[in-house]
């Protein structure tokens, strides 16, 4: 059996990088601890299927979907779904160097970071059309003017002044500049000054997913970004430098 751990993930179009948020989170969480993995790509449109037949439980009714990335397969063969449940077993199997799991400071970055989210996912969503892959296109578009009840005419409308969202998202914004500013024991760029944790990531990893999506949509995102968002967003990129 590979020693190295398995990865699943969503692929892109050509050339293949990962860019879904969720994903991200488990992606930086290994590279931060160097466990050698390797990637192997699932297509939403068989993602489903795909991650049941490892015989994980699924999530709990009401959520997103049954069956979601990140995945991952340990070298024992042990599947584990979902970035929290994830990160705490690195955490357990790989407790060096240790990013400091602390759910509190998890559940304020998520929460802060997810209002964020919430605020730029409608008017940033054509933008994912340069990014999810071909075969899962249509699928795509369907799906998320379903969930957001659109019609697919407009829910990836590029013509659409995002600005305004943009504006509207401050208070969002704001919320995050606080979360990093409140728990700070030096001037590092982390959520707790010059030491990373596994709360940074919640942070990092929606302007990871914008960054990777679209040059264009990240370039208007970071117009608005505080400078704390930032500084962290920088501080982490050498963590994102392996992607396969």
């Amino acid at each position: 059996m590979s020693q190295e751990i398995i990865l699943y993930d969503l692929p892109s179009q050509a050339p293949c990088r990962s860019w879904s948020g969720n994903v991200w989170k488990t992606r930086l969480a290994l590279n931060f601890k160097g466990v050698p993995y390797k990637t192997e790509w699932i297509p939403y449109i068989r993602l489903q299927e795909t991650i049941k037949s490892f015989g994980v439980e699924p999530h709990p009714p009401g959520s997103w979907s049954e069956f979601s990335v990140p995945t991952v397969r340990f070298p024992d063969g042990t599947y584990v779904m979902d970035s929290a449940a994830i990160a705490k077993e690195l955490e357990y199997r790989y407790p060096s160097p240790s990013f400091r799991l602390n759910p509190k400071l998890e559940e304020e970055a998520h929460g802060a970071m997810g209002k964020v989210f919430m605020a730029l996912a409608v008017p940033l969503m054509p933008y994912a059309t340069e990014v999810v892959s071909l075969e899962d296109l249509e699928w795509f578009k369907t799906d998320r003017a379903r969930r957001f009840g659109m019609t697919v005419e407009v829910a990836f409308d590029k013509s659409k002044d995002p600005v305004p969202h943009f504006v509207a998202a401050k208070p969002a914004f704001e919320e995050c500049s606080r979360v990093l500013k409140a728990h700070k024991v030096d001037e590092g760029p982390f959520l707790l000054g010059s030491q990373p944790c596994y709360a940074d990531f919640y942070f990092m990893t929606t302007l990871q997913m914008f960054h990777q999506s679209s040059k264009e949509g990240f370039a208007l995102i970071m117009e608005y970004v505080p400078s704390e968002l930032k500084n962290l967003f920088e501080a982490c990129q050498k963590w994102t430098i392996k992607q396969d």
